[in-house]
């Protein structure tokens, strides 16, 4: 029965301490719009905190850097049992001719291995990006150092390249214009 009696008044006091914390939180939730357009933001003691607005061009190459890595390590990722829909899925993010040109690789990739071939695969990992030239609203140009993860007749080697990319702008979206793979 003593038992009994000190759970009881441990959880008592558990519950206690809960609701003592719900009651100090001021329940003020913010609610701000989703735009681009700068708000002040007041902190508990009515102070109201600095606007900061963001520079464009940071964030287009924030932008174009994350896109890049994205690009680089799902254009190096392939295997011949995917049947190359890695290629397939980044058609949108190219330009017409790296399309033309990944296509082509596609077709002959897919003429090499049979159904029936063993595994083949690479898998591409980006360690650094580097931005090596951006013009406004132009044209932008990353080089990377990757690891690829080769997997053929059951053996795996790791491989360490250097990639350069370039984006070009076509209307309002960044197209990926030429990428390549060099020891």
């Amino acid at each position: 029965m003593r038992k009994f009696f000190i759970i009881v008044a441990i959880v008592l006091v558990m519950l206690g301490i809960v609701l003592y914390l719900v009651s100090r939180s001021t329940g003020k939730s913010v609610n701000a719009p989703l735009t681009n357009t700068p708000t002040a933001l007041n902190d508990s003691t009515g102070n109201t905190a600095p606007i900061i607005e963001i520079d464009p061009f940071l964030q287009q190459k924030d932008i174009l850097t994350a896109l890049a890595r994205m690009f680089i390590e799902r254009y190096g990722t392939w295997s011949n049992q995917s049947n190359f829909e890695n290629f397939t899925d980044l058609y949108f993010y190219m330009t017409d001719e790296l399309k033309a040109e990944t296509q082509s690789f596609v077709v002959n990739q897919r003429a090499d291995f049979s159904a029936d071939a063993t595994y083949y695969g690479l898998t591409t990992r980006v360690l650094s990006l580097d931005l090596i030239n951006i013009v406004a609203d132009t044209s932008a140009e990353f080089s990377a150092n990757i690891q690829q993860q080769e997997t053929k007749d059951g053996q795996t080697a790791a491989l360490s390249k250097k990639t350069t990319l370039n984006f070009i702008k076509q209307g309002a979206d960044w197209k990926v214009s030429q990428i390549s793979f060099t020891p």
